[in-house]
């Protein structure tokens, strides 16, 4: 309703200063540079001075129109259709008003009575028909014929072509809008308004071609608002911030001081990475609105930026206490964390990594990291939590994901669901060592008194994956070791004739010899068995050999003080 279509034509006219006094060209300037309360203010001012000067009441008129002040509109163009009776365009805007009124009929009679007296004037006539283009229920047919007529007196008019190419944006006729544009700059190359039209059109088919309209709009013109606001956005859109800050930067400098230009104005800066300059604004800014939203944001973020963690907190604790529940942003929770974490406040830190999933699903994929701080943290039951919720609301889960919630469950003494879990990450990944090994362990704690085996067939496997010795060196201790113990049990009820341990313990021994510090338990083990295998096959030097190792180990051991009269 209120997207007023500027006269460019006519512009041209004032800046040349053949038609009004310079006070009326400052108004229209101001108008045309999206200035509207300097330019509303201006021409209150000259219908005072000038009371019978038709136009002052009709810019007076567009502008209110333009701002949403239609009432304000129609009185403007109604009496200036008192004053000057002879003025054409306010007859014009009454068209409009009647439209948005619904008074077609209305509309029709103030339009035949803007023409009749504009009859020579094409700008009169591209003023009515904008009130039939514009209006919510719009009369193309209508407003083709007045802008047709319009050419028929002058033909060479871009203000013309410009309603032309309006006209037919709103029937979605982009072809003819462009070619309608492109007749306008025909006539004048320097009509910046024009080449800002074309820019619009290809600002979301052809970014290039759209950047190519606008930068020519701006060397003819630099100080248009809505140039400056698109080139900003164009590159924003493009990821180069720096001249979507400067562009963004310019159109602020021009616009009128309202809430929503600073606002977008800190956001730029801040995505452009100037943050003390976004600091600068945005602290400006709260002088005047002090609990607005994104300005804290902006403060607290850009300060985390810039390591100002004390001014950061400070932010961060404004925006949670002014901000309703429906304007917290996940990213607010997202840059707390990160904040939380620098000050080692882990487990705060998750609780917000919680609220910031809550609100934005997509993130669910950081309830993997959440179990792993806390599974350091030793939180073994939140940590198997935060894994099946990874699990549950991932697109994407991973094997470690099993792996980790097995680990949980483990240590948790839930050694069933661990078993679980760790046979879901070997269905996963077959060929995982760390899978059937925790397999194994799991088995190995539901199964303490070996009777069962459980652990077993796990344990033979890791043995069958693990051909890289150097790298699954305590993976093959720990299986060996478990499949000795368990055949030496199994040995045991014959008195160890079987020997069914010794493979698997001269594994242990062969493996673990070349650091006897860190696996003297093992080697110990192993020796012991092997010692006393060897006593039982009555293999006097093998027997002595282990069992003089075990004594060098560990001398204390108190099965070792029973043989000691032997192994002399």
């Amino acid at each position: 309703m209120f997207t007023k279509k500027m006269v460019v034509s006519a512009m041209a006219v004032i800046f040349s200063g053949s038609l009004f006094g310079q006070t009326l060209q400052e108004g229209i300037r101001m108008f045309q540079m999206e200035n509207y309360d300097g330019a509303k203010n201006t021409f209150e001012t000259l219908t005072q001075k000038e009371p019978t000067n038709g136009i002052n009441f009709y810019y007076l008129g567009e502008v209110k129109f333009t701002t949403g002040d239609v009432s304000g509109a129609k009185a403007a163009f109604t009496k200036g259709s008192e004053v000057a009776p002879k003025e054409g365009s306010n007859f014009a805007g009454l068209a409009k008003i009647a439209m948005e009124e619904n008074k077609v009929a209305d509309a029709k009679a103030q339009a035949d009575k803007a023409t009749s007296l504009g009859k020579k004037d094409p700008l009169v006539w591209n003023r009515t028909a904008e009130a039939f283009y514009e209006a919510k229920n719009k009369d193309f047919a209508k407003a083709e014929a007045l802008l047709e007529q319009s050419k028929t007196l002058n033909a060479q008019n871009p203000d013309t072509y410009i309603h032309l190419g309006d006209m037919f944006m709103e029937k979605k006729d982009i072809s003819s809008a462009s070619r309608s544009y492109e007749y306008a700059t025909d006539y004048d190359a320097k009509n910046f308004y024009a080449f800002y039209k074309m820019g619009k059109i290809y600002f979301k088919i052809n970014p290039e071609k759209a950047l190519e309209y606008y930068l020519k709009s701006a060397a003819i013109e630099p100080n248009f608002p809505p140039v400056n606001r698109d080139l900003s956005d164009l590159y924003s859109d493009k990821k180069d911030y720096q001249k979507a800050k400067d562009y963004f930067g310019k159109y602020a400098s021009l616009a009128e001081n309202k809430i929503d230009v600073k606002e977008r104005y800190a956001r730029i800066l801040y995505i452009a990475k100037d943050f003390n300059a976004a600091i600068t604004e945005a602290t400006e800014f709260l002088k005047s609105y002090p609990d607005n939203i994104v300005m804290h944001r902006l403060i607290a973020y850009s300060s985390l930026e810039l390591n100002k963690d004390a001014d950061a907190e400070t932010y961060f604790n404004k925006l949670f206490k002014i901000a309703p529940a429906d304007k917290i942003m996940p990213t607010d929770y997202e840059f707390y964390v990160k904040l939380l974490e620098k000050q080692g406040k882990d487990s705060i830190a998750l609780l917000y990594k919680v609220k910031m999933i809550e609100l934005d699903p997509a993130k669910a994929d950081m309830y993997s990291d959440m179990a792993s701080n806390y599974f350091k943290l030793k939180k073994y039951d939140m940590a198997a939590k935060m894994y099946q919720n990874a699990i549950d609301k991932k697109k994407k889960v991973s094997v470690n994901d099993y792996l980790g919630l097995g680990s949980s469950y483990y240590y948790n003494k839930e050694y069933q669901n661990a078993d679980q879990a760790f046979a879901k990450a070997a269905e996963m990944a077959p060929t995982s060592v760390t899978a059937y090994q925790w397999r194994a362990k799991s088995n190995a704690r539901i199964d303490v008194d070996f009777s069962k085996g459980l652990a077993v067939p796990h344990y033979q496997k890791v043995l069958e994956l693990a051909t890289d010795t150097a790298k699954y060196k305590n993976e093959l201790i720990e299986s060996n070791k478990y499949l000795g113990k368990f055949n030496a049990i199994k040995d045991g009820e014959t008195g160890f004739a079987q020997g069914n341990g010794v493979p698997f313990y001269t594994k242990v021994a062969e493996l673990a010899s070349s650091d006897p510090v860190k696996y003297k338990n093992e080697l110990v083990e192993a020796y012991k068995y092997l010692g006393s295998y060897y006593g039982v096959m009555n293999d006097l030097a093998n027997y002595k050999s282990y069992w003089l190792k075990v004594k060098d180990l560990a001398p204390d051991d108190k099965d070792l003080q029973q043989v000691l009269d032997y192994i002399k």
